[in-house]
């Protein structure tokens, strides 16, 4: 007796695609595209009368962005197709699931991508803001703050303090999880003689008023973790762009294996990442990252 499809799929994955929501979104019209970056501003001075006025000039780099090619495949046979036609959609299937793992791996390039070519040469905020050029912009927890659950109320204060006025409008922290679970949901249950509304300014997934970011690829390791940075705090519409030179999309091919009858799904897309405003030594970007002691 055949085996009968029921009209629906089973799916418990989790959501990606957090970075492309967080960091600033361009479309690329061709394959490279440079971004002007002011560098410094123009100085005023006070002149005397009749005294020629001293000049200034304001200095600029560039961001470059080059897509990238990310892709995925899948081969799937006529059997299977046709059977489950007009019960469920496997190309449809198929197609969300490759949705889901471009998005993840955006998610992991975004945020913890280390510059090798698991990653397309991109660096992640979370790694690259751990470099040694951008150590104004990382605040290190309260000593003996080693872990998600030993992070203090001061620490976090400590991020907001130190971020510049002008990121923020739209700052909001990022965090995993488990991370949130651990240590800011924590704080705001625990924090004595006030309310979730107090801590949290309301009940919801927010803290010390800003807005509280889920992360799946963020770190989630509990216990002792030292000098880990396990929280980012900014406005990354400043520090990060996100750029697009052509969307998802899906291609179906069904010569290419035609001798053994199958069919081939392929999944494409072309983008970059760029993180071009960190900090420096001694100059804080809109993005502050919370690392343990």
């Amino acid at each position: 007796m055949p085996e009968e499809f029921a009209a629906r799929v089973i799916r418990l994955v989790e959501t990606y695609g957090t970075f492309p929501g967080a960091a600033e979104n361009v479309s690329m019209s061709r394959d490279t595209m440079v971004i002007p970056k002011r560098l410094t501003g123009t100085t005023a001075y006070f002149v005397g009368e009749g005294s020629s006025i001293t000049e200034s000039e304001p200095t600029y780099g560039n961001v470059s962005l080059v897509a990238k090619k990310l892709a995925v495949g899948c081969r799937m046979s006529s059997e299977v197709v046709e059977d489950t036609a007009g019960v469920v959609s496997l190309a449809d299937a198929v197609a969300t699931e490759f949705a889901t793992s471009l998005a993840y791996k955006i998610d992991l390039c975004g945020w913890l991508g280390d510059g090798t070519s698991d990653y397309g040469g991109i660096n992640g905020i979370v790694n690259k803001i751990a470099g040694s050029a951008y150590t104004a912009s990382v605040v290190t927890a309260l000593t003996g703050n080693v872990s998600f659950e030993t992070l203090d109320i001061e620490d976090f204060l400590n991020v907001i303090g130190k971020l510049p006025i002008y990121a923020r409008q739209g700052a909001a922290w990022y965090v995993s999880p488990a991370g949130y679970a651990a240590s800011i949901a924590r704080l705001k249950y625990a924090a004595g003689g006030n309310t979730v509304e107090n801590v949290g300014a309301g009940a919801g997934e927010s803290f010390l008023g800003y807005r509280v970011n889920m992360v799946h690829v963020m770190n989630s390791t509990l216990g002792t973790d030292s000098a880990k940075i396990k929280v980012l705090f900014g406005n990354m519409g400043l520090s990060s762009i996100y750029a697009r030179r052509r969307d998802f999309s899906v291609r179906l091919f069904d010569q290419v294996y035609a001798t053994t009858d199958q069919l081939l799904l392929q999944g494409t897309m072309r983008f970059d990442v760029n993180h071009h405003s960190l900090g420096t030594t001694s100059e804080v970007g809109p993005v502050v990252a919370l690392k343990t002691a």
